[in-house]
């Protein structure tokens, strides 16, 4: 079993509207904008890797204060703050050796405090994973389609397109079996509110069946079915996602970590 309780503090500096012909004068009737971040995080993390039934938990508090800088010196920026809270308890059951599968659930609660007019989107709670605003994990396609995504937030297997502004609360369940092919089957529900309204929230979920390539670091998955408010006018084959963990293919983590079906 091992107890962490850490403190990290982060700073990002995003463009936005960033010009793509830097040899061409600035337009400043339109909007270029820099937005500097700097994140504060206190997190509590235990995890117990016994052989049956391990289990973690962590509770992180995250502070920010953001500010933004516009090259047009007419329009003024704009600063904002916000408080996080986010829990999360993980768990395998009946993860035997004779057993054919196992059990995997993960359960999730998370809310923030800010003026929700002014906060950048990207830092909100996401259904789809965490859009990932401290830059910790390695993206193929960062800003274009997120197929791949990594478990983090909601961490729901279809693709939303919208944060949850506010609070939520749900569970993700992973069924993997022992059978020749890898195959599992995954299942994702959550209670928040996808909408400027905070006074609305809604029950999402989506379930399907995934390969687990190799373990908790390349796994692919197919939607089969998702409640009315997820996004399904995309095609199915933009739908279908996958996780690739590049952070863990570090050689001493990799001999320590991987598991292969």
């Amino acid at each position: 079993m091992t107890r962490k309780l850490s403190y990290r503090y982060v700073f990002t500096q995003d463009e936005l509207n960033e010009q793509s012909d830097l040899s061409q004068v600035i337009d400043y009737s339109k909007s270029y904008i820099d937005e500097f971040n700097h994140y504060h995080q206190l997190r509590f993390s235990n995890n117990n890797k016994r052989r049956f039934q391990p289990f973690n938990y962590s509770l992180l508090y995250e502070f920010a204060f953001s500010s933004t800088q516009n090259l047009n010196p007419t329009i003024r920026g704009v600063e904002y703050t916000y408080h996080k809270f986010f829990a999360q308890f993980e768990q395998t059951l009946f993860n035997t050796p004779k057993s054919k599968w196992s059990f995997n659930y993960r359960l999730f609660a998370g809310t923030i405090l800010t003026d929700n007019s002014i906060m950048n989107e990207r830092n909100f709670f996401n259904l789809s994973g965490s859009l990932d605003y401290t830059y910790d994990r390695a993206f193929f396609n960062r800003n274009g389609n997120q197929q791949q995504f990594y478990n983090g937030d909601a961490s729901f297997k279809s693709n939303m397109f919208s944060g949850t502004y506010k609070s939520m609360i749900g569970v993700n369940i992973k069924v993997p079996t022992k059978i020749i092919l890898p195959i599992g089957f995954f299942a994702d529900a959550a209670y928040a509110s996808i909408s400027q309204d905070l006074s609305s929230s809604d029950l999402h979920y989506n379930y399907g069946i995934y390969l687990p390539m190799i373990k908790d670091i390349f796994e692919v998955y197919f939607p089969i079915g998702t409640s009315a408010k997820i996004n399904s006018t995309i095609n199915y084959s933009e739908r279908i996602r996958f996780t690739i963990d590049l952070n863990v293919l570090q050689p001493l983590n990799l001999i320590r970590n991987i598991q292969i079906m």
